[in-house]
């Protein structure tokens, strides 16, 4: 009877120590998922084939809150800039600029495909309608348009955090703001401004390491308390 008592317990124990490890195991599995970073826009040409001076705006929505942790210029060539390129993200129902201004310049910045990033101040984007704006390209620092047939870049949604949406959209003077013609074509129209972005975790990290620990604990634990807990049933 003893032996049958100590037995139940035993399995009962270790099955709950088995399901604690189970759900922080899982609660890593996404905070793991919702740490991976997005490249929103991919660019599919190495040379530019356009050299607009304005700005250039792409569409894009925030369908589950993302943090915005750089922002990226297309680089003609990849080799380099010779003058300034701004780029920065706007809230589309205010007008007003969400993240800092980035300024690229050299080849001094990370190259990722054919765009050179600037780490920036993560900034938690909610669920909204944004636009991504990229200014100053040139003769010597091209940016590129998607004509009709030709290359568009690559739209990332992150599994469905973002969508770029609409149509594009220009501005026809030398200023970094905020562009109000619409190009009839489609949203990701230019190689032009993109960005990294992650999804925003409501896991606990702190939270699922004590839950993984104290299961690897309790399950290694098991081995030395069962003979333990044996010693004493069999006393």
């Amino acid at each position: 009877m003893r032996e049958l008592i100590f037995r139940i317990f035993m399995w009962r124990k270790r099955k709950n120590m088995k399901k604690k490890l189970l759900l922080a195991i899982l609660l890593l599995f996404s905070i793991s998922m919702a740490n991976a970073s997005f490249v929103a826009l991919e660019s599919t040409r190495g040379v530019g084939n356009d050299s607009w001076f304005g700005s250039l705006g792409m569409n894009f929505d925030v369908l589950s809150s993302i943090n915005v942790t750089h922002l990226g210029a297309f680089d003609s060539l990849q080799n380099g800039f010779s003058s300034e390129i701004k780029v920065g993200i706007f809230d589309r129902s205010t007008k007003t600029l969400v993240t800092e201004v980035a300024f690229f310049n050299g080849t001094s910045n990370v190259l990722i495909g054919q765009s050179r990033f600037i780490d920036i101040v993560d900034v938690e984007l909610g669920i909204g309608n944004y636009l991504i704006v990229a200014q100053g390209f040139s003769e010597t620092d091209r940016n590129g348009t998607a004509f009709f047939g030709g290359p568009i870049p690559t739209v990332n949604t992150g599994n469905g955090l973002i969508s770029f949406v609409g149509e594009a959209s220009y501005g026809d003077q030398q200023d970094f703001e905020y562009p109000l013609m619409i190009d009839e074509f489609r949203a990701n129209r230019y190689d032009a401004g993109t960005f990294q972005y992650e999804a925003v975790s409501n896991v606990p990290v702190p939270a699922a390491m004590w839950l993984f620990g104290t299961g690897l604990i309790g399950l290694f634990g098991m081995r030395h308390e069962g003979r333990s807990f044996h010693g004493i049933f069999r006393a």
